[in-house]
């Protein structure tokens, strides 16, 4: 059977955010090695930000079922107010902010799940 579009492009956003986490990775180590800034990688992180913010939009449009919005709900507070307010809030203690990573890599296994859901179901 033959997906509507919301569902479509949910599935595509699920795995492009998973793929950008790597990008993501790869900015934040050249930004640490001083090849770039880390500018790169908060404009990524904007940039998952409103595709999270799209994912959530296109699982209500595609009528995914309550647990799969509930899940990208999810998703978008993980990756906006979380990841941001770990770097950038000043009375967050240092190993708190290291969870900054690892957040990023639930957020990116979390999309693909969600992806491969989508794309499961009928």
């Amino acid at each position: 059977m033959k997906k509507n579009r919301s569902t479509q492009i949910h599935i595509f956003l699920g795995k492009l955010i998973f793929f950008w986490g790597f990008m993501q990775i790869a900015l934040v180590g050249l930004a640490y090695f001083g090849v770039t800034t880390t500018m790169y990688h908060a404009i990524g992180g904007v940039l998952l930000s409103v595709m999270a913010l799209v994912m959530l939009i296109t699982a209500i449009t595609g009528k995914l079922g309550g647990r799969h919005i509930g899940l990208s709900v999810l998703l978008l507070l993980l990756v906006f107010p979380v990841q941001g307010f770990l770097v950038h809030a000043p009375v967050v203690p240092s190993v708190a902010r290291a969870l900054h990573p690892l957040f990023g890599i639930s957020i990116m296994f979390l999309a693909r799940y969600l992806g491969v859901q989508a794309a499961g179901k009928k």
